[in-house]
């Protein structure tokens, strides 16, 4: 057990260095710490939709050493808004925050379709802090937005407040963007148009089920999902073989997720907020759902010894045909964002079934290497410092977890029966809900609301690592 609490003590230590503006939310504060712009247009309030506490806030943030609170708020909100704006006053002040007029030195864009919240989509993609700690952002009437939705709940009625003394400025409403979008996208997004269409002229009752259908099959791309097919794989093919596929989605994630950052690329329903049937944001080229299981799904085909052109590979295009279908129909993914992940995923696997059939090479010992483990650990430790951003927190806490479990060394049952394999999942399926839940009780704290979702898929790691080493002492 002092293990687990090392380990623990050592992933929450992980935010401090990876995030130190985050590390002074719940200090004791003299002077309010944080600047906000509160910006009025056609008589709606800006609000961001963050992506770790997944609740609404205004626009703002930190105060930066050497930095006056006018000077952070422009900034935050440039960053986490796209829209330059000038302070134009002070509205007031909490213990937290100073809440200041601002105005947006242009006409506020926004999309004409109201979202599911009544309110007016931004498009917000451009922001420096989209995809990293802003999902979105919108225009809305302020008494359209439930207080229970704010990260700070008791201030949504002293925000209202406030929102009347500000002068409001013009907003101008556009159907779509999709001259923005790159030209390849822009036949993409024409396409998916056209593919709503046809469903939408399905009967009522075939529409239903086609976007349930779509909804259900995007879940696929949940990482919790692929998390809960490890206990299948350790009962079907052994306990070295599921730490082989989760080597094999530790490197195809950290490619990915590189590439991610660095093409920044959004996703359809960016350009046209109409067309989301399904919620998802960041950048999604490429694609790490078809990458992930792409590669997964190779490696299980060797496995069975299937790799070949027969019925089963035929199943396996198709299935990931069904799962590009759905995530391009729901407007998640573009069709060239799914095939460079597929392609990406396919490599990967490709490479790890080279080294298995190459001679002198063990490869289960190679994979279940301190060495293996550690380089992928420093790689992912590196790339958080450089990039900064929550997903690389969280990869690396899991990869800082695994280290822990092969330095360790306890031993474990190699195979595990089909009623432990159930009781597994369900273990899993339990503890996703907790975290979920706990983070729901955090979300007023940046930090914490980091911590729970960091600690997620750590924790789901352990206890899956303890569930084979229960199961081996019961042998």
């Amino acid at each position: 057990m002092h293990v687990f609490f090392s380990y623990l003590m050592f992933v929450l230590g992980i935010f401090s260095v990876a995030f130190p503006s985050m590390a002074t939310d719940t200090n004791q504060v003299l002077e309010p710490k944080g600047a906000l712009c509160i910006v009025r247009a056609d008589h709606k309030i800006v609000l961001i939709h963050e992506s770790l506490t997944r609740k609404m806030s205004l626009p703002g943030g930190k105060i930066a050493r050497g930095e006056t609170p006018e000077l952070a708020a422009q900034r935050e909100t440039w960053e986490e808004t796209g829209l330059a704006v000038k302070v134009k006053k002070l509205l007031g002040k909490t213990e937290r925050a100073y809440f200041f007029e601002c105005a947006s030195e242009s006409d506020v864009i926004a999309y004409e379709l109201n979202n599911v919240l009544d309110g007016h989509e931004l498009p917000v993609w451009f922001a420096p802090h989209y995809g990293v700690e802003v999902s979105s952002a919108m225009l809305i009437e302020p008494e359209a937005l439930d207080a229970a939705l704010y990260r700070y709940p008791d201030q949504w009625q002293t925000v209202k407040q406030l929102f009347a003394e500000a002068d409001d400025q013009p907003a101008s409403y556009v159907g779509n963007l999709v001259v923005a979008a790159p030209v390849a996208n822009q036949i993409e997004l024409n396409w998916i148009m056209n593919l709503q269409r046809a469903v939408n002229s399905l009967p009522d009752s075939l529409v239903i089920a086609v976007n349930k259908l779509a909804w259900w099959v995007n879940q696929l791309s949940n990482p919790v999902v692929l998390l809960l097919l490890f206990p299948l794989l350790y009962w079907k093919f052994g306990l070295h073989f599921a730490y082989r596929v989760f080597y094999l989605v530790a490197i195809t994630s950290l490619v990915c997720i590189v590439a991610r950052q660095t093409f920044a690329l959004p996703r359809p329903h960016v350009y046209i907020p109409a067309i989301e049937l399904s919620h998802s944001d960041g950048y999604s080229m490429p694609s790490l759902a078809l990458a992930l299981w792409s590669s997964v799904g190779i490696l299980v085909l060797n496995a069975f010894e299937r790799l070949s052109l027969n019925r089963y590979f035929g199943g396996f295009v198709l299935a990931l045909m069904g799962i590009m279908l759905a995530n391009f129909y729901s407007g998640s993914e573009f069709i060239v964002d799914m095939l460079v992940g597929s392609v990406f995923g396919i490599l990967t696997a490709w490479h790890i079934i080279r080294l298995e059939d190459k001679p002198g090479v063990d490869l289960e010992k190679l994979i279940c290497s301190r060495t293996s483990w550690g380089l992928l650990a420093i790689v992912a430790a590196v790339l958080t410092l450089i990039f900064q951003t929550p997903v690389f927190t969280m990869l690396l806490a899991t990869l800082v977890t695994a280290c822990g479990i092969i330095w360790t060394g306890k031993e474990s049952s190699d195979y595990i029966s089909f009623r432990e394999m159930v009781f597994v999942i369900l273990l899993l399926l339990f503890v996703n809900e907790v975290v979920s839940f706990s983070a729901t009780l955090v979300s007023t704290s940046s930090l914490m609301s980091l911590a729970a979702q960091t600690l997620r898929f750590p924790l789901l790691l352990l206890v899956f690592n303890v569930s084979a080493q229960r199961t081996h002492k019961t042998h």
